[in-house]
C-alpha cells in the first residue's frame, strides 16, 4: 500500500528539474561552508529562500529513479519525512551512486539553492527546497529512519534440552529498540518458537513487540524463524518500542515446543544489564 502511495505522490517536474541540472555546480568549491543547525531543518521546508547559500546535511528515501542529464548530472526527488512520506526536496548532483533507484535510502550533503516551484501529478503547484552541488551516498533504512543512539552486546544465553537462546545485541534508537536474538537447535528433533510472544520485562512491566512498526518490512530486518530444524540455528531482529537506555531488563521466551513431546521447556529468561 505504501509503495502505491509513493507512486501517486510522484511529482511530474522532471523537465524543469533536468533543465536546472546544468547550473547545479555553480559556486566556488573553496568557499567556507556554513551548515544549518538541526533545529533549522524544519524551517528549511517552510522557507528555503532564507537559507540560500548555506549548506545542509539531509537524509531520506528516493521518490523515483534519478533523472540523468546528458553531462552525467542527476536530479533526485527525496522524502525527508520517511515515516509519513512527506517534506520532499530536490537534489542536483554529479556526485552520486549510479545504482540509486526509487525506494533507496540516501544521505545528502549539499548547498541550499533556494526554492523550487513546479507542479505535482495532480496539477497543484508545489514549492520545495532545492539542494545543489550535493554529494549523495546510499544508506540504509536503519541509519536513516531509526539510527542507533546506543548499543549493548550482552552475549547472554540459556540452554534447555539442547536448545540455546541467546541475545547477541541490543540497539537503542529514538524510534525503537532492536533485540538481536539467535536460537540454536543442537537436539535431534525440530523445535517451534513463539517468536511474537517474546517480550521484555522492565521494572516489573511487560513490554510487547511493536505491532505497529514497519521497520522489519521496510528495513528488511533479518527474521527469527518460528521453526528450527535439528542441528540448525536462526538469528533475527525483534522490534520493541523505544525503552530507557540505562535500565536493566529481561528478554523472555516461552512456549518452546519440540517434536519430541516428552520434553518440557521452562520459560527462557535472559537478564540484560544496561551497565
Amino acid at each position: 500500500m505504501k509503495k502505491k502511495l509513493i507512486a501517486l505522490l510522484l511529482c511530474s517536474v522532471t523537465a524543469v528539474m533536468l533543465a536546472a541540472c546544468g547550473s547545479s555546480n555553480e559556486g566556488s568549491s573553496s568557499e567556507e561552508k556554513v551548515y544549518l543547525e538541526d533545529s533549522q531543518i524544519q524551517q528549511l521546508f517552510t522557507d528555503p529562500e532564507q537559507f540560500k547559500g548555506k549548506y545542509a546535511k539531509l537524509s531520506g528515501v528516493l521518490l523515483a529513479n534519478p533523472e540523468a542529464d546528458s553531462d552525467g548530472s542527476m536530479a533526485l526527488q527525496i522524502f525527508y519525512d520517511t515515516q509519513n512520506y512527506d517534506q520532499n526536496f530536490i537534489v542536483y548532483t554529479d556526485n552520486a551512486d549510479a545504482s540509486l533507484k526509487s525506494g533507496d535510502y540516501v544521505k545528502v550533503d549539499g548547498k541550499v539553492r533556494g526554492k523550487f516551484t513546479g507542479q505535482n501529478a495532480m496539477g497543484a503547484e508545489i514549492s520545495i527546497p532545492a539542494i545543489e552541488n550535493a554529494a549523495v551516498t546510499k544508506s540504509t533504512y536503519m541509519d536513516v529512519v531509526a539510527p542507533t543512539t546506543a548499543a549493548l552486546e550482552p552475549n547472554v544465553s540459556a540452554e534447555q534440552h539442547g536448545i540455546t537462546a541467546s541475545v547477541d545485541k541490543i540497539e537503542y534508537s529514538d524510534l525503537e529498540t532492536r533485540v538481536y536474538m539467535t536460537v540454536k537447535n543442537d537436539s535431534s528433533d525440530n523445535v517451534s518458537l513463539d517468536v511474537y510472544g517474546i517480550k521484555l520485562i522492565m521494572d516489573g512491566q511487560q513490554i510487547a513487540q511493536d505491532d505497529n512498526s514497519v521497520s522489519s518490512f521496510n528495513g528488511n530486518y533479518a527474521e527469527l524463524n518460528y521453526d528450527i530444524a535439528a542441528g540448525a540455528s536462526s538469528s533475527g531482529i525483534l522490534v520493541f518500542p523505544a525503552i530507557e537506555q540505562k535500565k536493566d531488563f529481561q528478554v523472555v521466551l516461552s512456549n518452546v515446543i519440540s517434536d519430541n513431546y516428552e520434553l518440557d521447556f521452562d520459560t527462557y529468561t535472559l537478564n540484560i544489564s544496561a551497565q
